[in-house]
């Protein structure tokens, strides 16, 4: 029976993707919390995770910024009680993308935080996807100097990553955004 209900589950978590992907969120809402009761009643609180992820996309697609923040604490609690620190510091990633618009303070302190739970594991890629993060709260708040610090850490981040093409983009990303201003 667990089975059935892990795969019911996952059945309504594809489904309820490919509605949100068709913009159908009342359809994908019911979907997703299906999928979530099913996850609920089998014990499987990793898929709930992911199904959480979801959810909070959906959100975000509707410009529902404090339900996507509220999901993203749930997402975040349980990932952290599952001692999931990757998927834990994606979710305060998307947590501080909910932030950057109402609150920079807090969406810089979530980015800085997700920073060290990548560095804290040794995931030098997503370490750098957090400082890309970082660098974009900056440049929306007007510190370009931190900014471009930050792109060009993201930069030597995804070099030791092996990651060419993202260590490629981030320095593309700081010469577009700050080669053309003087130095001195």
């Amino acid at each position: 029976d667990l089975g059935s209900k892990r795969w019911q589950a996952i059945a309504c978590h594809n489904l309820a993707q490919l509605s949100a992907k068709d913009k159908s969120y009342e359809k994908a809402e019911q979907l997703l919390a299906q999928a979530m009761e099913l996850c609920d009643e089998a014990g499987l609180a990793y898929e709930k995770g992911f199904i959480l992820n979801t959810s909070i996309e959906v959100y975000i697609d509707q410009d529902k910024a404090d339900k996507a923040k509220d999901v993203a604490s749930d997402a975040r609690k349980l990932f952290q009680g599952l001692s999931k620190t990757s998927e834990e510091g994606f979710v305060v990633q998307i947590l501080a993308q909910c932030y950057l618009l109402s609150d920079v303070e807090s969406a810089m302190n979530l980015a800085m935080e997700s920073q060290e739970l990548f560095r804290g594991i040794g995931n030098k890629k997503a370490e750098a996807s957090s400082w890309d993060l970082v660098a974009k709260i900056q440049g929306s708040a007007g510190a370009v100097r931190e900014a471009e610090r930050s792109l060009r850490t993201a930069a030597a981040l995804y070099q030791q990553s092996g990651d060419k093409s993202a260590q490629a983009y981030a320095l593309q990303a700081t010469a577009a955004e700050f080669g053309h201003q003087k130095r001195f």
